[in-house]
């Protein structure tokens, strides 16, 4: 099974669309899913997050502007050649507090790991300070995406 990744488009660099080819020459069965992209893709992943033998892919775009935002399109393949896309979750309210942007992904213990400077603003200047960092912590169940919020200072524990 091989999956390639292409994104094309006038403007590219900041929107445009992707086309995913599947490969399975084993089956000799031969697919395509295309869709709309916000951002440039910076990085995809090919993994079992859920460990139920179908694969997933993740597509990480970076969106122009102000902060760079995080756009994620996720599809799982499964044996028969289908596919089905996953709806990668919003932030909730009071993860967009002080969020411009500026994420760094990586992979942990089997769970998709999101950071990004959390901004705050003096009332009294105006000026805005990036002191702190919110981690977050996604899991995948039957095609579900839970979210955990991992407070401060618990990450550098598990690290010790």
């Amino acid at each position: 099974l091989t999956l390639d990744v292409v994104s094309w488009g006038r403007g590219s660099e900041s929107t445009g669309a992707y086309l995913i080819l599947r490969s399975d020459s084993t089956h000799l069965k031969y697919r395509s899913i295309s869709g709309e992209l916000d951002g440039k893709i910076v990085d995809v992943w090919n993994m079992d997050m859920d460990s139920d033998g179908n694969p997933e892919l993740f597509i990480q775009a970076k969106g122009e502007g102000e902060g760079s935002h995080l756009n994620m399109y996720v599809y799982e393949f499964s044996d028969n050649g289908s596919s089905q896309e996953l709806t990668f979750p919003n932030l909730s309210s009071s993860s967009k507090k002080g969020y411009k942007g500026d994420d760094s992904l990586y992979i942990k213990d089997d769970k998709l790991m999101r950071e990004f400077p959390v901004i705050t603003t003096d009332e009294k200047t105006g000026s805005q300070t990036s002191a702190t960092k919110k981690v977050l912590q996604y899991g995948l169940r039957n095609n579900n995406f839970t979210v955990n919020e991992i407070k401060a200072g618990e990450e550098e524990k598990k690290n010790k």
